[in-house]
């Protein structure tokens, strides 16, 4: 804020800001989270108080680490990264230049254990509609199927179009839709629609006096 009557846009673009994670008085840079232009993805950004350098802080910590969390301290020198996905999740004490302090969890029982397991094959898809919007669907594939083969399988799309509800990230997840795919051998489904968070306001609030209209006629068209 330059004046009493006028402010700075520190980002711009067609993305959202989640949240604010922290300030660093000595660069004098702003740290946030933003899925920026892929929705299924949460990441630690930062960027000076001009308005310039925009960083990603975590894009690049491991393949496995696309869905984080951050917690900060105040003095903006730390943090504590949570890569919840698509990896099994692992915590990390972080340096505010992005380097490994300790490892505070890495699940290695978990992952001893589910490395045993048959797991589905998760596929993600865009849909196109008719008025050139896009939407991000997931798919939990069963661990059986061959892609090579020319068989049908049952397919359950889970349907849910609160506003502001997010369903398709990569996220890492344990639950009944994984039993579901692995042991039922169903193709579980999932797709974000208009209303859907995580695409900026614009696609949040077009359900707006129009609850059970946009939103389902995006299930109908995902199935």
């Amino acid at each position: 804020k330059n004046s009493p009557h006028q402010l700075n846009y520190l980002t711009r673009g067609s993305w959202e800001v989640t949240k604010l994670v922290g300030f660093d008085e000595e660069t004098q840079r702003v740290f946030f989270m933003s899925p920026q232009n892929d929705p299924r993805r949460m990441h630690m950004y930062s960027v000076s108080t001009h308005g310039n350098d925009l960083k990603c802080e975590t894009c690049n910590f491991h393949e496995k680490c696309q869905y984080t969390q951050v917690t900060m301290a105040t003095t903006g020198d730390f943090y504590v990264l949570e890569c919840l996905g698509p990896g099994i999740p692992v915590y990390s004490l972080m340096t505010k230049d992005g380097i490994e302090v300790e490892r505070l969890e890495n699940n290695s029982a978990f992952a001893e254990k589910i490395a045993k397991k048959a797991l589905p094959w998760i596929k993600y898809e865009q849909i196109s509609l008719l008025n050139g919007e896009k939407l991000w669907a997931k798919m939990l594939l069963p661990p059986v199927l061959k892609v090579e083969e020319i068989l049908t399988y049952p397919l359950v799309l889970h349907v849910y179009g609160g506003p502001g509800t997010q369903m398709v990230t990569e996220k890492y997840a344990i639950d009944w839709h994984t039993y579901m795919t692995s042991s039922r051998e169903v193709i579980y489904a999932f797709v974000d629609g208009r209303g859907s968070s995580g695409r900026g306001d614009k696609f949040l609030h077009s359900i707006y006096k129009n609850l059970g209209t946009l939103e389902v006629d995006d299930s109908l068209k995902a199935a």
